[in-house]
């Protein structure tokens, strides 16, 4: 998990590699939100509601008509569970079905990231951003092992030309940076170089299976 740029992807292929030494066939998939059945619904909502600004032009007008539909309590609580019910869905066809199935993943993006960008769009207080991260844990697999990228703004603005504004990004961080305090999160520093990343993974990785040993025996 971790803002756009942060490096997410390019670290979960090294992570599909370094199974793959030890042995472990796995599958990788994007673990965030993708509209499907509600993208009619929700593009509607957006247009009437952020006037049809363009984030890209303007983010934080954008974002202030978000706002202001999070304010709305009935009719953003229908949203929000419109929204989260076809997240759950997705979960259960890109992830969920293929561990009953045996198969191992690594996503890149979960819960975390859907939780961060609901909870920065509509501005959520952080009590209420850890409320749905813990509706999502019971409702959906755990994961075993989490790696939180993290990465200054400025950077990841820098290497991404498909994000909104650095605001966007800042008001996403300051959420993710709020998760290791109560989940067993790994920080990883999204400046360190690839190599590095990637053998702290590669250890990491082995110590998990060397406590899964000794739990067996």
């Amino acid at each position: 998990m971790g803002i756009d740029g942060s490096g997410k992807s390019s670290l979960a292929n090294k992570t599909k590699e370094i199974l793959l030494n030890y042995g472990i066939k796995s599958k990788y998939v994007w673990g965030g939100y993708n509209l499907f059945a509600l993208r009619p619904i929700v593009k509607m909502a957006r247009n009437v509601v952020t006037r049809k600004h363009d984030p890209f032009k303007d983010y934080s007008l954008y974002h202030s008509y978000l706002k202001k539909l999070g304010r709305r309590k009935f009719i953003f609580k229908i949203y929000k569970y419109l929204l989260l019910l076809e997240y759950l869905i997705e979960i259960l066809i890109k992830i969920r079905i293929p561990l009953w199935l045996g198969k191992n993943i690594i996503a890149d993006r979960y819960i975390f990231d859907t939780a961060t960008n609901i909870s920065s769009n509509y501005d959520f207080s952080f009590e209420e951003y850890k409320r749905l991260i813990d509706d999502l844990l019971r409702l959906c697999p755990m994961p075993d092992i989490v790696y939180f990228v993290d990465i200054p703004e400025e950077v990841a603005l820098k290497r991404k030309r498909d994000i909104p504004s650095l605001e966007y990004l800042i008001n996403r961080r300051k959420y993710y940076k709020k998760i290791p305090n109560y989940y067993n999160v790994i920080t990883l520093d999204g400046l360190d170089n690839l190599d590095n990343l990637t053998g702290f993974i590669d250890k990491n990785i082995k110590a998990f299976f060397n406590r899964l040993t000794i739990k067996r025996e």
